[in-house]
């Protein structure tokens, strides 16, 4: 099954342990981000 999956910085680590439970699987994913847990707070 093809799975779409995402999250933002605050949901990083779970989507993280989804996309390896989804592999372990057999799914096949495609993950739109976040990239990191960075919220990016603090920048200019």
């Amino acid at each position: 099954m093809k799975i779409a999956i995402g999250s933002d910085h605050a949901g990083y680590h779970y989507k993280e342990q989804i996309k390896k439970f989804l592999k372990e699987n057999g799914h096949k994913l495609h993950d739109f981000g976040t990239d990191s847990d960075d919220s990016g707070k603090g920048r200019l």
